[in-house]
């Protein structure tokens, strides 16, 4: 285990989402964070989507033979299959939005504010306010 007081992390795309995920559980470890190109909430069409993708011998082979060379078929099959029904846990949380998890924590309007800009949404009325 690392023993590092304070960290800072950067994301992008998922990485964003594992940030977000990370910082609000931790929020005590976090320094800074810049998160770009990350999800800020699964709508029901994004439900749809990653559903679509969870069998990857469904894929085109184009895109799936790489991942299965770099990866092996079973570790990557069951990645994928795991990333969809972890992504799909925050339907629960109200319209799907991931910044529901930073509800008083030290990045909750920052963090979320940001992945909206990335997604340039900075004037949706979705933005969550506090």
């Amino acid at each position: 285990m690392l023993k590092f007081k304070k960290v800072s992390l950067l994301g992008w795309s998922d990485g964003g989402i594992t940030a977000l995920i990370a910082a609000a559980k931790h929020p005590s470890y976090i320094h800074k964070m810049v998160i770009w190109g990350a999800n800020a909430y699964v709508t029901e069409e994004d439900e749809m989507i990653y559903q679509g993708i969870r069998d990857v011998s469904k894929w085109s082979e184009k895109i799936r033979k790489p991942l299965e060379t770099l990866y092996g078929y079973d570790y990557f099959a069951k990645t994928c299959e795991k990333w969809v029904d972890g992504i799909k846990q925050f339907k629960h949380l109200p319209d799907g939005r991931l910044c529901e998890l930073f509800k008083g924590s030290f990045a909750d309007y920052r963090g979320c504010l940001s992945s909206r800009i990335s997604q340039g949404l900075m004037h949706s009325p979705t933005i969550p306010t506090y």
